[in-house]
């Protein structure tokens, strides 16, 4: 791993341990932002493993979150959106079947004009 990625996880943790002590005023997190900055600047065995936990937590928070976004937007907008539609009873798409064709006819003659500017 390069030493700059390890610079930035760093200093990521570090800024991000600030701000945690700067909403909750718990010294805590101060104390935990100056272990991670000098961990980095001076310790860079240690910072490089840091730097390898912290991204391998990131892949697995990337696994599992991808999925619940994506299950989260399902449900509260597609799903909605196709309740409504189905009790509307419309049939746009004509997706219902009809007892001859589904294949709708068209009374309309095609010339050279249809051909110039199809998009």
């Amino acid at each position: 791993m390069e030493r700059t990625k390890i610079l930035e996880t760093s200093l990521v943790l570090t800024t991000g341990f600030l701000l945690i002590y700067l909403l909750t005023q718990n010294e805590l997190f101060l104390y935990l932002a100056f272990a991670f900055g000098i961990t980095g600047i001076f310790i860079k065995l240690l910072a490089k493993y840091i730097a390898i936990a912290w991204f391998k937590l990131a892949d697995i928070l990337n696994y599992f979150m991808s999925k619940i976004i994506l299950g989260t937007l399902f449900f509260v907008v597609l799903f909605p959106i196709s309740l409504l539609y189905k009790i509307s009873n419309k049939d746009k798409l004509r997706l219902k079947k009809s007892k001859d064709s589904t294949w709708i006819e068209r009374k309309h003659s095609y010339s050279a004009s249809d051909l110039k500017n199809i998009w």
